[in-house]
């Protein structure tokens, strides 16, 4: 199974708050945590690729009222800051928060809790 497809799965199973949890940018609905990889950067030295990967996923929580939205990414928050472990068969270093941003999305008529996470682990 692929870090992506293990990720998929750890979210999941372990976020109780929202009514689903996609990677499909698409899907906005009230309720729903949608998810992305940003960017991806690898470490080398001079003889070659040390295999620390440092991948950064923006998260964001949308729901009618802004506090069921601040939930969501609350229980985010409580389930990666910090994180070290498996995540499937990949060994996590370290997560980390980088930036966090609220706000309204006006074409969805949504609440939106905005929150990137940087993800540390050997490939």
């Amino acid at each position: 199974m692929s870090f992506r497809e293990a990720f998929y799965s750890f979210l999941s199973s372990s976020l109780t708050t929202p009514a689903a949890v996609t990677s499909n940018v698409g899907s906005v609905q009230s309720g729903y945590l949608v998810y992305q990889r940003i960017v991806t950067t690898q470490e080398y030295a001079h003889d070659g690729h040390l295999g620390l990967i440092t991948a950064r996923y923006q998260f964001d929580a949308y729901a009618d009222k802004k506090q069921e939205a601040v939930a969501i990414i609350d229980e985010l928050k409580n389930i990666l800051d910090g994180f070290i472990g498996f995540i499937g068969s990949t060994h996590i270093q370290g997560v980390f928060i980088v930036n966090e941003f609220d706000t309204f999305d006006s074409g969805s008529d949504l609440f939106r809790e905005e929150i990137e996470f940087n993800i540390q682990y050997y490939k």
